[in-house]
This record gives structure tokens, C-alpha cells and sequence, in this order.
């Protein structure tokens, strides 16, 4: 790498970790270009310059942290692939409600908001992640021809995904959030399993469902304290 490409390199990482610091420490991603430049010692224009805007160094933030995740080493632990995939989905799941402070402020920031390049980028990688999951799983013989890959891929990142959002609004604490989301990876699967893999993943359901919520908290905050009326 070329001393120019590394100095880019170097205030990409600058100005995305003193994003991540800011927000833990006011568990918010309101805060203005201006500060986080200060922050990461930079120009005004240097984050402008290298992600051209605040959503898109958010997502590049998001991006990031993606590549954090606590996966890579369940293949040694977990032989089958149906119980990795639905460990993997519980690791997902119980890193994202550990680091609460951080991924939930930037969640709110990122729902709704476009991106051409980060938010594609994004949602490719989770759909690779379950991609590769179901791709072991096939090769087990495990999976009928009741969907393709891409499609059973599709279904469980949109499942995912929608239990990520009750978690980020509060309405799922996060034991809750790790058994829904297991519980719906699984009632997927069964759907597109052989019958020999189903009694597996029934187990799994019933071990999921023991976790769930007696409900959603409703008019909750995401810290878990009662909303005013208005």
C-alpha cells in the first residue's frame, strides 16, 4: 500500500472509531460532522472528503462492525450445520444486546435513511451470511426442494431483521431477542428441512420457545423505563 493510500486508510479509521466513540458515550448518532472531526483530529472537510456524508460514514460505521462479529470460530465448535446456523443466529442476536449502547443509537440513525453504496453493501452481507450458512446445510442433505438457497437466504435475513427492529424500539429485552430470533431462524428452516432434520429442529423451537416474551413491551422505551403519555 502506497503512503497516500495508507494515510486515507488511517483517517477512514480515525474518524469511524471516534464516530463509535461518540456514540457510546452520549448513546446517541446525533452528534455534527464538525465535533466528530475535532474528535478524530481531522480537517472539517476530511469526513466529507472520504464518505461524502454523515448517513454514509454511519453505514460505513455499520459495515465495520459487521466484520466484529463472533462467528468465525463456531464451525470447530458446532459440526452440524443446522445447530451452527441457529448458534450463529444466537451470537448475532446476544452481541448485538451486549453492545446496546452502541448498535441501537445507530440503528434508529440508519432506518429510513437511503445510500446507494453502504446500505446495498450492507444488506449483501448478511444476505452472503446466511447464504454460506444454508450452503453447508445443502451440502448435509439436509434442506428438500421445497426453496432455493436465495430464497430461504432472503426469508431468514428479513426475519432477522424485523426481530433487530422490536429489539432497537425496546420492545424486546435481550434474552427476548435472542430467542425470537432463533425461534423464527428455526420455524424457517423447518419448513424447508427433510423430514430426518426436522425432529432436530423441533427440539430447537421448543428450546427457543421457552425464551420468548409473554409479549411485546409495548410503550416502552429501549432502556425499559414506561414511556409518559402524551
Amino acid at each position: 500500500m502506497k503512503l497516500r493510500e495508507k494515510q486515507l486508510a488511517d483517517r477512514r479509521r480515525r474518524i469511524l472509531d471516534a464516530a463509535e466513540q461518540l456514540i457510546d458515550q452520549t448513546g446517541g448518532a446525533d452528534f455534527s460532522m464538525l465535533i466528530l472531526a475535532d474528535r478524530a483530529e481531522v480537517s472539517p472537510a476530511t469526513p466529507y472528503n472520504l464518505f461524502g456524508s454523515k448517513p454514509q460514514l454511519l453505514f460505513s460505521l455499520f459495515n465495520r462492525s459487521l466484520a466484529e462479529l463472533p462467528v468465525k470460530d463456531l464451525t470447530a465448535s458446532y459440526k452440524d450445520p443446522l445447530d451452527r446456523l441457529l448458534e450463529t443466529t444466537r451470537v448475532v442476536a446476544t452481541h448485538l444486546a451486549t453492545h446496546a449502547e452502541f448498535f441501537r443509537p445507530l440503528y434508529r440513525a440508519l432506518i429510513g435513511v437511503s445510500d446507494d453504496l453502504h446500505r446495498p453493501e450492507f444488506v449483501e452481507h448478511h444476505l452472503q451470511r446466511w447464504r454460506r450458512a444454508l450452503a453447508d446445510v445443502q451440502r448435509a442433505r439436509l434442506l428438500s426442494s421445497v426453496v432455493t438457497i436465495d430464497q430461504l437466504a432472503r426469508q431468514l435475513m428479513i426475519n432477522f431483521a424485523g426481530t433487530v427492529e422490536l429489539w432497537v424500539h425496546g420492545e424486546l429485552d435481550a434474552d427476548g431477542f435472542a430467542a425470537e430470533a432463533a425461534f423464527g431462524t428455526a420455524l424457517l428452516l423447518l419448513g424447508a428441512a427433510i423430514p430426518q432434520a426436522q425432529a432436530r429442529l423441533l427440539r430447537h423451537l421448543k428450546a427457543a420457545r421457552r425464551g420468548l416474551q409473554a409479549g411485546l413491551a409495548i410503550g416502552r422505551t429501549a432502556h425499559g423505563k414506561k414511556e409518559k403519555a402524551a
